[in-house]
């Protein structure tokens, strides 16, 4: 089942023609170097980012979706995050129910289990530092239940423990039927946690499929510019610069 479509999407020089799809049950890798346009088509993707083209979600077009209705469907995890306010962290995860209408405690506890804050609930926002924060507004996301969950460089700031949790959590919450698109600079651990992975380059998709066939030593020299070693024959995969 297809939960998400891009057609066309372009948004000045920074994204060209981009088409991609996600299906249920799938994680999408977005890899590239920085610059390359990921977070720009993840913003069009979640709806925050103006574009030429059309985005289908669950087949219907975006723009006919109410933003409730949008935002029940597709969330978005941002590269960074903040609050107007020094809200707690409880706080903070309710606000992932707010395109539902109401404020499900089971719910709300779940996805701070899940991102494992839930030890931190009563505590503020700026009393965290900046990974703990990012699983706070993980948990946010989950909280809302979207079908679509896309995540722009969610490890980023994490320790390897929570890495391995996070990528784990969103392989997992993929697998219940829902989707994820996650862009990451760890070519490794998008082999290990990506179903297919779309390359861009320049603004452009550059290549788009499995592991195997998009993390070509010819493929990353020409878009990262530089020799790597690439072996899929060891678990897991060795991507590095040579």
């Amino acid at each position: 089942m297809e939960l998400i479509r891009a057609q066309d999407l372009s948004v000045d020089e920074r994204l060209q023609g981009v088409d991609l799809s996600l299906a249920a049950g799938e994680v999408l890798g977005i890899i590239g170097p920085n610059g390359s346009g990921k977070s720009t088509l993840l913003n069009c993707l979640a709806g925050v980012q103006r574009y030429r083209g059309q985005v289908l979600i669950g087949g219907q077009h975006s723009q006919r979706l109410s933003a409730n209705e949008r935002a029940r469907q597709v969330a978005l995890l941002p590269q960074a995050s903040q609050s107007a306010w020094a809200l707690n962290v409880a706080n903070i995860v309710t606000l992932g129910r707010l395109p539902w209408g109401d404020e499900d405690a089971d719910k709300i506890h779940h996805a701070m289990h899940q991102a494992g804050v839930w030890q931190w609930h009563d505590r503020r926002i700026d009393q965290l530092s900046g990974g703990e924060q990012t699983r706070v507004w993980l948990a946010r996301v989950l909280a809302g239940e979207p079908r679509v969950l896309i995540a722009d460089e969610p490890v980023a700031s994490l320790d390897l423990y929570y890495q391995r949790h996070i990528l784990e959590l969103l392989r997992t919450y993929a697998g219940e039927g829902r989707g994820v698109l996650v862009s990451i600079h760890d070519l490794a651990l998008a082999t290990r946690y990506c179903d297919r992975l779309c390359l861009m380059h320049q603004g452009r998709l550059y290549r788009s499929g499995t592991p195997q066939e998009v993390l070509t030593p010819e493929h990353l020299a020409e878009v990262f510019q530089v020799e790597v070693h690439v072996d899929f024959s060891v678990q897991p995969p060795i991507i590095q610069p040579r």
